[in-house]
């Protein structure tokens, strides 16, 4: 059959061999669980989940060739560790606005023996440009890395504004080889998020030998309060106080060396 057939992504531990296989034919699984229990990492929920997201071969070309050029300029590395700080609009959210924590929050859980490691590094996922600098600021002695790409400023893209580049196939490649790429690090700090939860499946899904672990900034307290609403302001002042104690030293602004995205769909 062709790639697209079920056939050619059925693993032989099913017990089926593509020989036996019909194709089209999917058993239904039961499970006592509610949806949002269910793990798509587990046994065939993966398997279907790779099946259902399949990419054509021109974005998984664009894919590998993004993943290549990324770990290219970073180079080698012993282990990493993803920290997804998202901001952007979820302090419009009303009661249910989430809080802009600062960087020091995530940076505090990542375990002691990866930060005293000189060759760890950080591989940070944000949709706030601010964030980027904060990092660079305030932990200049750390290896960050990150995709260098179009970003709101805080809250200036207004609400659900996801598309800060103005370019969809842009987007894409960049959220599918994110979820390949975290897969290289062993630890992920994040907040509450969907995207997380994605990211963190692909990490479960692909460590292998390799320990994972998954460590929640706002440790599931609180996560929704209308107080919120205003914690762009109070991040803003807790950074301007911090700098203060430094002596009034001024952020400087982060030049990076772009990593190219080119894509045909032709």
């Amino acid at each position: 059959g062709s790639l697209d057939d079920i056939c050619g992504f059925t693993p032989r531990e099913f017990g089926m061999t593509i020989e036996e296989c019909t194709g089209t034919k999917v058993e239904r699984i039961t499970t006592e669980k509610i949806l949002d229990q269910v793990e798509i990492w587990h046994e065939r929920g993966y398997y279907a989940y790779q099946f259902m997201t399949r990419k054509q071969l021109w974005l998984r070309r664009a894919v590998f060739d993004f993943k290549h050029k990324f770990r290219m300029k970073h180079g080698p590395e012993s282990d990493c560790s993803v920290l997804h700080v998202r901001r952007a609009d979820i302090i419009f959210h009303e009661q249910h606005a989430r809080k802009y924590h600062p960087i020091a929050d995530y940076v505090k859980l990542i375990p002691k023996e990866k930060l005293n490691n000189p060759n760890h590094t950080i591989f940070l996922l944000t949709d706030d440009d601010n964030a980027v600098n904060e990092a660079h600021e305030f932990y200049p002695n750390l290896r960050w890395k990150y995709i260098d790409r179009p970003r709101h400023s805080g809250s200036s893209g207004g609400w659900e504004n996801q598309t800060p580049s103005l370019n969809p196939a842009l987007e894409l490649i960049v959220l599918m080889a994110t979820f390949e790429l975290a897969q290289d690090c062993s630890s992920f700090v994040h907040g509450h998020s969907g995207l997380s939860d994605y990211i963190w499946t692909h990490m479960a899904a692909n460590a292998g030998n390799k320990r994972v672990t998954r460590l929640r900034v706002d440790d599931r307290k609180e996560v929704f309060n209308e107080k919120y609403l205003h914690s762009e302001e109070e991040l803003a002042k807790l950074l301007d106080e911090k700098r203060a104690i430094k002596g009034g030293i001024k952020p400087t602004k982060i030049e990076t060396v772009k990593t190219a995205v080119t894509s045909s769909t032709d």
